[in-house]
């Protein structure tokens, strides 16, 4: 008898469709994709890690910057990571660049650290990866540097050359 009712009520007002989110099928497929980079980068820095053994990874340090590197159309993956020195106080900034096109080719940079540099932004776009980098001044102390210079990035076949503001 509920069953009845139910159906008698649908066909008097008609059923009504859910709202999708047109945009999510979309959104979706790019957080598996972004995903799948990510997960590839996290075995790249294993693999470097292992080769390291004196460095050790500051996980808390980690960014992830998004954009058309290469320029195919499909975004790309930056991790910019942090790298520590087991045996001192020692930092690094390095990058590692997965092309969705080639994910299983990892291409690791590395930028900077205490006492040679660090950044305030970094971005990514067809015309490669452009930071915004701090350069030590003659009295920055190791944790501030003050000198601001842009540094780009360049994808050259399947290497990162730098070019720096002069």
């Amino acid at each position: 008898m509920k069953l009845r009712g139910f159906l008698l009520l649908l066909c008097v007002f008609g059923a009504v469709e859910a709202q999708v989110d047109p945009g999510i099928a979309s959104r979706r497929l790019s957080s598996f994709h972004l995903l799948s980079l990510s997960q590839t980068a996290d075995v790249a820095v294993k693999n470097w890690l292992t080769r390291h053994k004196d460095q050790e990874e500051d996980i808390a340090a980690r960014r992830y910057i998004i954009g058309d590197v290469d320029g195919d159309g499909v975004n790309d993956l930056l991790l910019v990571t942090s790298l520590t020195s087991a045996g001192g106080n020692y930092w690094s900034h390095d990058f590692v660049l997965i092309r969705a096109r080639s994910p299983d080719q990892p291409i690791i940079a590395h930028f900077g650290g205490k006492g040679v540099r660090s950044y305030e932004s970094i971005s990514m776009t067809s015309s490669g990866i452009l930071v915004n980098a701090l350069y030590y001044g003659e009295s920055d102390a190791d944790c501030c540097p003050t000198v601001k210079k842009k540094v780009l990035f360049e994808l050259r076949k399947d290497a990162l050359i730098e070019r720096i503001e002069k």
